[in-house]
Parts: structure tokens; C-alpha cells; sequence
């Protein structure tokens, strides 16, 4: 189901995804940091909120997590929630189950989706996909490094070449919809990248290590995208996101130098 908010002359939206909450490796630390420092008017949940269907793994932690989210909703934040592919059947908090949020900025459409539904490989073979999910789980669970359970992930995405992949065909599918940005989530791979006037936004994820996420501010004169953390002024970074050619629209874009310095893969 795809759920479309109407036209927003000025906005400030918090986009996370791939919490996996209930996973060993799961960045809870990081998740409550963002929540409760990042300034924003919505919250956008991007799939992948919990890694299993099993709500037993969730331990203390996870709830505190699902808990903060909850009290945002309760001081009047908007919260969209968004399934993914770890979330199965599991009923959202807050909205009713959607795969797409669409909203209107007077710099041109963004399309919000998870991003699983460009990754032909878990379509494709999906017990394959369900053993390794399984294996990944207890690869986290006994061997406490970090560092190695990233490297298992990454490793796994870049010889599926499920990063290029999905950033192509979202890409592809924001030309289709006429959508000016696109923002995904699933690989796990924190990017901004701009292609024929249309730009692929990744939001990463918060499991090892990391601490990611977009925050997406806009008025009818700016449209800035950072790090929702760490960086307080995006500075501009010359056609790195190339002004529509409509004459209706004159638009300063700023972007994070952080993300901009993500390199395609």
C-alpha cells in the first residue's frame, strides 16, 4: 500500500531504517542518540525495524527503543512507519501496514520505500535468502566482533552486487513515478548519489558500529540533506544535486559532505 501526504512548503523529516531490533549486533545505543538529539518534525520508520518475527528476542534495550518511539508519537511527532523485509507480519505501532510513503516539497516528489522490492536475489530464492538470514543471526551471536559481522554483511551485498543493483532500480522506478528523490534502505550501505537530475538516497543502517539515518529539512528556498547527527551547517557542494530544469523551481541544495563523499559501489 502506498500512503501520499500532500504538499509541504517547509518540512523536516528523520529517515531510519534496518534497526533490526531483536538482533544481537542491533545499535540501540545509536537509535536513542538520533531519537532524542536529532531535531525534526516526522519521523519516517524505512523497513527492517525488527530483525525477526520472533518478539522474544527483544530484549531490554530493543524496548527501550520501541518505547521512545512511542513517547515521540504521544508529544504529536508524525511517525510513518514503513514494513520491510525482516518485519514479516509484525503490525506496525502506529499506521496501518504500507510499503511506500509518498510526500510533495516544492523541490519535486520523494519516494520512500524500504528497498527490498528492487533486490531480485531474495524474490528470487527465498529459502536461500531464509538460511543465510539464519546464519547471519548466529554468526552475531557467537563471535562478539563487530568488526567481523560487518565484514560477513558487506561482503555478502558486494558479491550479490546488491548495492548497485538496488540503487539502479530504485533509481529506474523514481524516473517511472516522477519522483525527484528516492529513499531506501536494505543494504545496509549509507549513500547519496545523483543520477540524470534524480537523486538515490540510502539511509545505512544501526546495526554493528554504525549510526546513520538521513535528515531532510526544505522550505521553498533550500532543500539540505545531512547526517542527522555530528553536523550542524551542510555546506554546498556545486552540482552535486543539479537544480530541476523546470523554470518553476530555484532551489538551493546543500548535502552533508559526509554522505557526498559516499563513492558508488
Amino acid at each position: 500500500m502506498t500512503q501520499t501526504h500532500t504538499l509541504r512548503s517547509e518540512g523536516s523529516v528523520l529517515i531510519l531504517s534496518d534497526l533490526h531490533l531483536g538482533s544481537p549486533n542491533c545499535n540501540t545505543d545509536g537509535i536513542l542518540e538520533t531519537l532524542t538529539h536529532a531535531e525534526f518534525e516526522t519521523l519516517i520508520i524505512n523497513g527492517d525495524t525488527y530483525d525477526n518475527p520472533n518478539l522474544h528476542r527483544l530484549r531490554r534495550p530493543h524496548r527501550e527503543v520501541l518505547s521512545c518511539i512511542w513517547d515521540l508519537h504521544n508529544r504529536r511527532k508524525q511517525v510513518i512507519w514503513i514494513s520491510g523485509n525482516h518485519d514479516a507480519e509484525i503490525l506496525p505501532l502506529f499506521n496501518e501496514t504500507i510499503s511506500e510513503f509518498v510526500f510533495e516539497t516544492p523541490h519535486g516528489r520523494i519516494g520512500v520505500q524500504h528497498g527490498h522490492q528492487f533486490d531480485n536475489f531474495i524474490r528470487k530464492y527465498p529459502i536461500t535468502t531464509e538460511i543465510a538470514s539464519r546464519a547471519y543471526y548466529y554468526i552475531q551471536r557467537c563471535v562478539k566482533s563487530n568488526r567481523f559481522s560487518e565484514y560477513v554483511k558487506y561482503t555478502s551485498k558486494s558479491w550479490l552486487n546488491v548495492i548497485k543493483k538496488v540503487r539502479q532500480r530504485a533509481l529506474d522506478y523514481a524516473a517511472k513515478r516522477d519522483f525527484r528523490f528516492v529513499v531506501c534502505g536494505h543494504v545496509h550501505h549509507q549513500e547519496v548519489y545523483t543520477e540524470d537530475d534524480r537523486t538515490y538516497i540510502n539511509t545505512g543502517s544501526f546495526m554493528d558500529r554504525s549510526r546513520e539515518g538521513v535528515l531532510i529539512n526544505w522550505d521553498k528556498t533550500r532543500f539540505d540533506i545531512a547526517q542527522p547527527l555530528g553536523f550542524s551547517k551542510p555546506v554546498f557542494v556545486e552540482d552535486f544535486l543539479p537544480i530541476s530544469s523546470k523554470p518553476s523551481v530555484h532551489s538551493s541544495l546543500t548535502i552533508d559532505p559526509g554522505l557526498a563523499a559516499a563513492s558508488p559501489n
